[in-house]
């Protein structure tokens, strides 16, 4: 009893503070329109990165369109949509509203004082998102508008429950501590199992639908011609081609994969297929990566494209001077007219295979849709080893090539 002897003092004792019917009603009415709503904006995302002509309810004009706002770079966190994370909060805060008092088990002591906290960091993260949304992307989603003001919402109505029993926010924060003390176990599970579900979430989402009916079994066919051929088509903002790109990345040295890299946009200013803007910047994006093959620095730029997400010109060519590429050929290739005609046979080349969205793969000239799973990834590999491995002698006294060469200036393809 000594460790809780400076609790002693608490104006309020440690039993549970339960929320009226009302509260809890007005709480589960708060997260069910929050929920269906942060459902539809993940399904939104995940629908504009397969299909570029697709357009939500929500895609009123370029000003007022969800779509370019949950397609953006800032509608994502580890690869996964905001709207995601935020179907997880609401999901908790029907979890805390749901919580009926017991006096041997009374873990969270206080839920109106949780969904005060978490209320209140959601408004503070509402507020930054609504500013980005208007100053940078410059456009409005209203459906995300809709959830700024469940945030608010789940905010009031807590402090009001909380007020309601009398307790001011830091001696009821403490004597949630104090339970959770006495509690220790029940207190890590309980924090584990919301977190673990929080941390699932990108894992969750960036997981591909595995598909090795299609890719390992055409890979394992011993009847197609080595080496191992990948086209793909890419947008330098999208998530699952940087996940693509970064799983790649160690196979480049294998003399039995051929990578071929091929710009397919999701932006409107050069891609005839995308009615607005997905990814603005993308082209200017592309535009960069056609320029940094013709002086054979593809791979490094678009590595530290995919990474660092440059889409400005002033940003896109300070990333080409760091890596060393001659400054005024690349501004004079960025915007000259044989990259546009470049960029455009790529688009065109994208729409002729089949292409819908980013990132699509072509594995020996067969179309495979979206990015790999750890199955594919590992066929891949050892496809790519078997097809090597007659020519692992002549691999000792050879010079070692890129991993792409150009059939034109500025066409980068792999060199038999």
């Amino acid at each position: 009893m000594a460790k809780y002897k400076r609790y002693s003092r608490l104006r309020t004792p440690l039993s549970p503070r339960a929320l009226s019917h009302t509260q809890r009603s007005v709480f589960l009415g708060l997260a069910a329109i929050g929920f269906v709503t942060s459902l539809y904006l993940t399904y939104i995302h995940h629908r504009v990165g397969l299909d570029p002509k697709w357009a939500s309810i929500c895609a009123i004009s370029p000003a007022l369109n969800c779509d370019t706002v949950v397609a953006s770079p800032y509608g994502s966190l580890l690869g996964a949509p905001l709207s995601a994370y935020a179907a997880w909060f609401y999901a908790v805060v029907v979890a805390l509203a749901l919580r009926r008092s017991r006096p041997h088990r009374h873990l969270p002591r206080s839920p109106a004082l949780l969904l005060l906290l978490g209320g209140t960091l959601a408004v503070a993260f509402s507020v930054v998102l609504a500013f980005v949304s208007a100053a940078w992307i410059g456009s409005i989603c209203l459906l995300c508008g809709v959830l700024y003001l469940v945030n608010l919402g789940v905010a009031l109505v807590a402090w009001l429950a909380l007020r309601a029993t009398g307790e001011h926010v830091r001696t009821a924060l403490r004597a949630e501590l104090l339970s959770a003390r006495r509690r220790p176990v029940s207190a890590a599970v309980l924090s584990t199992f919301s977190l673990a579900f929080l941390a699932a979430i990108p894992w969750a989402y960036l997981r591909q639908p595995s598909q090795p009916a299609s890719a390992c079994k055409l890979l394992a066919d011993p009847s197609f011609a080595p080496p191992v051929s990948l086209v793909i088509y890419s947008d330098f903002q999208c998530p699952h081609c940087r996940t693509l790109d970064r799983s790649l990345r160690p196979l480049r040295g294998i003399t039995g994969l051929r990578i071929v890299a091929r710009q397919y946009p999701l932006d409107s200013a050069c891609n005839s297929q995308v009615k607005r803007s997905r990814h603005p910047g993308a082209c200017l994006q592309a535009r960069a990566a056609i320029c940094a093959a013709a002086q054979e620095r593809y791979d490094d730029l678009s590595d530290r494209l995919f990474d660092e997400q440059a889409a400005d010109v002033a940003a896109v060519v300070a990333l080409a001077r760091s890596l060393g590429l001659d400054k005024a050929r690349f501004e004079s290739c960025l915007w000259s007219e044989q990259t546009t005609d470049e960029l455009s046979a790529h688009i065109r080349e994208a729409i002729a295979a089949g292409a819908r969205g980013t990132p699509t793969v072509l594995i020996n000239g067969k179309r495979h849709a979206g990015g790999f799973g750890p199955e594919e990834l590992a066929c891949l590999e050892q496809a790519a080893n078997r097809a090597s491995t007659p020519s692992n002698s002549s691999r000792r006294t050879r010079r070692r090539r890129p991993w792409y060469t150009f059939t034109g200036p500025l066409l980068p393809r792999w060199d038999a």
